[in-house]
């Protein structure tokens, strides 16, 4: 698929179900986005969106 295929609103079913936790995220945010709010949990909880 191609980014235009996409469409507001619409729905993608996939097979597998994979549920991405807590850790999982901060150890992404670890390797390729290191920002402070992106690796601590309080400081993205001081955040505008509040975690």
């Amino acid at each position: 698929m191609y980014f235009e295929d996409y469409v507001p609103g619409g729905r993608t079913d996939h097979p597998a179900t994979i549920i991405v936790g807590q850790t999982a995220v901060i150890e992404f945010a670890k390797q390729f986005d290191p920002q402070y709010f992106h690796v601590d949990p309080e400081a993205a909880a001081n955040g505008p969106y509040k975690g």
